[in-house]
């Protein structure tokens, strides 16, 4: 069971010697990737680094564990455990504090989050109020 794809095949026209009769000849094109061709190598290539690339971006926003900065006098640093919030440190460590959200907005300030998201193991610093 055969199915024809126009899209694969190219067709010459070629006359013959006495120009009387026209033969049509039908070449099967290479396939886009062919095996060895400088073509599919260049395909390859440049799909797999494009892969890499996006990759490295994709993990450099949620795999920030450290940072550079050292806490200050009244800070504490703390490591992210299993299942912890940012709600539930403020909540934890700022168990005085009238306004946990004005917490949590400090907490990812000081350490320069860009979303409620963390990961165990992360190091946070808990600023002083």
């Amino acid at each position: 069971m055969s199915t024809y794809n126009p899209y694969a095949y190219r067709s010459y026209i070629s006359s013959s010697k006495n120009n009387s009769e026209m033969k049509v000849h039908k070449q099967a094109t290479r396939h886009l990737i062919a095996k060895g061709s400088i073509r599919g190598k260049l395909i390859i290539t440049l799909s797999l680094v494009t892969l890499i690339v996006m990759s490295l971006f994709l993990f450099n926003v949620t795999a920030s564990t450290s940072h550079s900065e050292l806490p200050m006098d009244g800070e504490s640093i703390i490591a992210v455990g299993t299942g912890d919030t940012l709600w539930g440190i403020a909540n934890n460590h700022y168990s005085d504090a009238s306004d946990i959200g004005y917490i949590v907005y400090l907490i990812k300030d000081r350490n320069k989050l860009e979303s409620n998201t963390i990961i165990p193991g992360q190091q946070l610093i808990l600023p002083s109020i």
